[in-house]
């Protein structure tokens, strides 16, 4: 039927004898030709239609027949014809239509496209707001279209966070409108994909693009071109996470939509033989590529001006790949040949960086550094912005950019003599500071969990660097200056995320966010991380594609996740002091921490492994020093024997009084002592309390159980005459030496005092709650064994404290969820199991029920205001080592939902031993006590009690949090203190944001 009317039409135009109706009729058809993707047809009738509307004076028929023509003129690349089919459209609409005419809408859509296929990225965002300016209805489906097309514009300028909010506001629209479905959300979701590719997110790009290709395949009559650009995103995307295979597969097919749809002459093949020859780069395939490269690189210079964007790519690549047959000339010649057409038109165009890049990288091979840098100068220069890290075109690259600066500048040092070598070495640790900096804040701005963590990883490595870096030269001029940069560097590498999460808990109080808004986010938090973990459970599965039960679980997902950005983008934008307060704050200053440390007699002592060394830093209220440690494979192995050393309950109790079993002991942890403490013990032996911040496997370690001195003899068996670090010190734990300056928000204590639970086990778990067990804690068999001493440990507690307790069934997970917010202490005595390979899925085991088992993801999204939490568990302080974030253990989950002190267990603890230590703890908190001397006197009087004074049975639990007493009289803090210690903060953080800027910018000027 549409070829009949095809042939009607031509014979029709050629004969001259295209009626009005006739005109009128084509008119109806276009639609049905677009759906099609029919552009020929379309041209063509266009012309003979608008040439009828011309000679009648139907100015209205005329420019939408002049649109058709120009949209599809655009659509198959033929740019010059369709610049001129619009402007005469325009200037037909300008003469002839009133300034408020529908037609103006749609005109401005089309002149907004052609602008961005041109790469005349200024000019596509001022037609599409005025699209947006002159539609009166601002929720109307051409605004969000308009939005969308902001968003896409965006993409190509690199300016991702604007391009998400306007694909959002177009997102949002159309909901309202009852247009989930619309394609205008697949562009906007594609859109968003690309945001995410270009900023290294590639998993999460994907989920976008799968939403995107859904959109499109269950239309009724399926877009095909834009089927095929989806698929070449998927593809891109199985190509970045290297599965070449898939990735070539969605290539190939859409290629062969694209030709279908275009032909053979078209920027979208090009795009795809393009990207084919990316994937067989990535291969290792380079002369393949290399094919592919330049047969893209014929239609794009047939199309395009040789100027475009799309052109440098093209011979970018190029040089890549000649780069990768070790053909530097040929790879420098194609850099220079794109940037060249490129520069004359658009000095500062992002293209540029990339061969800005590739000619660095050749530059270094060749060892002419100067070059190297000069190269790296450039592309930083275009990507970086004078009006702060908010501005900047593409922050990730910029990361990047600014390490591989720093590793050049280092290079280039170590071939110059003094003076030079150091002033090039300040250069590189500035570069380095820039991109950690830089890091954080973007961080901060992803609200996907996977992404802060990539992101928080990554610039750990860089933060290693900078630390090496900042130590060495301090080494060389021990300077106030550069002991300030090995702290930064030290404490950059400590519980970034953590910092985040309490910095965030803040903002929110301090920005007035409602509680309920609040409470939103934290539902839609656990219930994406609840499905999040079943669906990366259901990927662990072999299967031949998606199955049904993956599709809803992806589906399920993203829509949460987009639930909750919606809500968090909401919240930044309502609430601007949220968004400053958030994103803009830095850790303090060394001097902070110092002030906050109060007493002379207390140290802190923090640790960071970079390569075969351990630096450590140790920070007294008036002097600071740092330490570099040499650090062999066989320290490492030390901390590990003794850890395990510690765990052996059987050995503990069947040999623990023999004389073999001490000097064991003895052999593992007085040179331990030796290497991780005597140091900075020596340089300040008027410290009597600790605070350890550890790396690594020092996370397990229980530094009070090391030994400061060897026995008194071979046959000495009473425990009570070692040289713990116990007797000396009262030791404490942190994630972060500046967590207690950012933690020091005082907020309306609740009313309850004590909160106490202490379920009760049969041995046999209801068969509901092991399916779940099995299913995501990793364990095929177990049983919960009974833990008698637990109520009478509770009920010893709630008799010293008065409270609450929940004990034997009354112990269940709901009371827990329920009662948890409402009380000034948590006391956990239960069962707890982790799961390595699944963090978030280690958990407390409650009382017997349909759900009774408390997971790590759960305890996160708890709000918490309890002032000290004792899991008084098996295991609680024990899990997987995150780099950066330190152990990613129970403890922590509940350090993470607002609780800043928490007594926890390295290793299994036995229950009735337990029971004892924690009685001691109590009344030594109920005496006045400090709680860090609260639990070194409890474990001195343990041990003096002699039942079982092996370590084994007092070592495993510390205190992770502050040191100091528990207000005993202060269980109702009132409103009016509160809101005045809002004000002290309020004031003291801006003037402490301001001095910290200025600090910063002085010790790198």
């Amino acid at each position: 039927m549409l070829l009949l009317s095809f042939l009607l039409g031509c014979f029709a135009f050629v004969h001259g004898q295209m009626t009005i109706n006739e005109a009128d009729d084509f008119l109806c058809k276009t639609s049905t030709y677009l759906k099609y993707m029919q552009h020929d047809s379309i041209i063509y009738y266009s012309d003979a239609a608008s040439k009828a509307f011309e000679k009648v004076g139907d100015w209205d028929s005329y420019i939408q027949t002049m649109m058709k023509k120009g949209s599809s003129l655009s659509d198959k690349r033929l740019l010059s014809e369709a610049q001129a089919v619009y402007e005469k459209a325009l200037f037909v609409a300008m003469s002839r239509l009133n300034s408020s005419d529908p037609l103006f809408t749609n005109l401005y859509a089309g002149l907004g496209l052609l602008s961005l296929w041109q790469a005349n990225y200024p000019e596509a965002i001022n037609w599409f707001s005025k699209q947006i300016k002159i539609e009166p209805d601002k929720n109307s489906e051409s605004v969000a279209g308009a939005e969308i097309n902001i968003g896409l514009v965006y993409v190509y300028l690199w300016r991702f966070e604007e391009s998400r909010t306007h694909c959002k506001i177009g997102i949002e629209i159309l909901k309202r409108l009852g247009k989930a479905n619309h394609s205008f959300v697949s562009n906007a979701y594609t859109n968003i994909g690309l945001c995410y590719s270009n900023e290294d997110e590639y998993e999460l790009a994907l989920s976008y693009f799968e939403q995107a290709l859904d959109i499109l395949v269950e239309a009724k009559i399926p877009n095909k071109g834009a089927i095929a650009n989806v698929y070449g995103n998927i593809g891109n995307m199985h190509n970045h996470l290297k599965n070449y295979t898939l990735g070539l597969d969605y290539m190939n097919k859409s290629l062969k939509l694209q030709r279908e749809t275009w032909g053979e002459k078209h920027t979208w093949v090009a795009h795809c033989y393009h990207n084919i020859g990316r994937i067989l780069q990535a291969q290792g395939k380079h002369s393949e590529a290399i094919k592919y490269t330049q047969k893209a690189l014929k239609i794009r210079q047939e199309l395009l001006p040789m100027h475009h964007k799309d052109i440098i790519k093209t011979y970018t690549f190029l040089g890549i790949c000649y780069k990768s047959l070790d053909q530097y000339d040929l790879a420098l010649q194609s850099y220079k040949e794109g940037i060249s057409f490129r520069e004359q038109v658009a000095p500062q165009a992002m293209e540029l960086v990339f061969p800005h890049e590739g000619m660095s990288e050749i530059y270094e091979m060749r060892e002419d550094f100067e070059e190297a840098i000069r190269e790296m100068d450039k592309a930083i220069l275009i990507l970086q912005s004078e009006e702060g890290w908010d501005k900047v075109k593409n922050k990730p690259k910029l990361i990047f950019y600014f390490t591989r600066k720093a590793k050049l500048l280092k290079k280039y040092a170590a071939s110059s003599a003094a003076p030079k070598n150091i002033a090039l070495q300040k250069e590189a640790l500035q570069c380095y500071r820039k991109a950690c900096e830089l890091s954080d804040y973007v961080q901060r701005q992803r609200h996907d969990d996977a992404s802060k963590n990539k992101i928080a990883q990554n610039g750990q490595e860089y933060g290693k660097l900078g630390l090496s870096l900042a130590f060495s030269l301090y080494e060389t001029n021990p300077t106030e200056a550069y002991l300030e940069q090995v702290f930064w560097f030290i404490e950059n590498n400590k519980a970034s995320l953590l910092h985040e999460v309490v910095q965030k808990s803040q903002a929110e109080l301090l920005a007035g966010i409602p509680d309920s808004l609040r409470e939103l986010e934290r539902s839609l938090s656990l219930d994406f991380t609840f499905y999040d973990q079943q669906l990366q459970h259901e990927l662990t599965l072999e299967h031949e594609g998606d199955t049904i039960q993956l599709k809803k679980l992806k589906q399920k997902t993203f829509s949460i996740r987009n639930q909750r950005d919606s809500l968090r983008f909401a919240l930044e934008k309502d609430y601007p002091v949220f968004r400053w307060l958030n994103f803009e704050a830095q850790k303090p200053s060394l001097a902070r921490v110092q002030a906050e440390i109060g007493s002379t007699d207390a140290l802190i002592l923090e640790y960071a492994f970079v390569d075969s060394f351990l630096y450590l830093i140790a920070i007294e209220a008036n002097e600071v020093k740092a330490f570099q440690l040499s650090w062999s494979e066989a320290d490492e192995q030390s901390v590990g024997q003794f850890i395990a050393f510690l765990h052996d309950s059987q050995r503990a109790q069947n040999e623990g009084y023999e004389s073999a079993y001490l000097q064991a002991y003895e052999s593992l942890a007085f040179p331990l002592y030796q290497k991780l403490l005597e140091p900075a013990l020596s340089a300040f032996p008027q410290s009597k309390q600790l605070t350890i911040i550890p790396d690594k496997a020092l996370g397990h370690l229980p530094f009070e159980a090391l030994l400061t001195a060897p026995l008194l003899s071979e046959t000495s068996s009473r425990y009570q005459d070692m040289a713990f670090v116990l007797k000396s010190y009262a030791v404490k734990y942190n994630y972060s030496a500046s967590l207690p300056v950012s933690d020091s928000l005082v907020q309306q204590l609740p009313r309850g005092r004590l909160a106490a639970f202490a379920p009760q086990y049969e041995g046999e778990v209801w068969a509901s709650s092991r399916e779940v067990f099995q299913r995501f804690s990793g364990e095929s068999d177990f049983q919960f064994s009974k833990l008698p001493a637990t109520e009478q440990e509770v009920s010893q507690i709630e008799k010293m404290l008065g409270g609450e307790v929940w004990a034997g069934a009354a112990a269940s997970k709901q009371a827990f969820l329920k009662e948890a917010g409402n009380y000034r202490f948590l006391h956990l005595a239960m069962h707890a199991f982790t799961n390595d390979s699944m963090p978030l899925r280690s958990g407390l085991v409650f009382s017997p029920g349909e759900d009774r088992f408390l997971y790590t993801y759960e305890i996160y999204n708890l709000p918490l205001r309890a002032e000290l939490t004792v899991l008084s568990a098996c295991h609680t302080g024990f899990g997987k080592y995150q780099q950066g974030e330190g152990i990613m253990s129970l403890a922590r989950a509940f350090r993470y939902a607002g609780s800043p002190n928490i007594v926890m267990s390295l290793w299994q603890a036995d229950d009735q031993s337990t029971a004892k230590l924690m009685d001691f703890f109590y009344k030594n908190l109920k005496d006045g006590m400090g709680k860090d001397e609260a639990l070194r006197q409890a474990k001195l009087s343990f041990i003096a009690d002699g039942e079982r004074p092996m370590p084994y049975f007092w070592a495993g639990f510390v205190l992770m949090g502050d040191g100091e007493a528990v207000d005993w009289g202060g269980d109702n803090y009132g409103i009016l203190l509160a809101i005045a210690v809002l004000a002290v903060v309020i004031l003291g953080f801006i003037g402490w944001r301001v001095s910290s800027m200025q600090v910063g910018r002085k010790q790198l000027g």
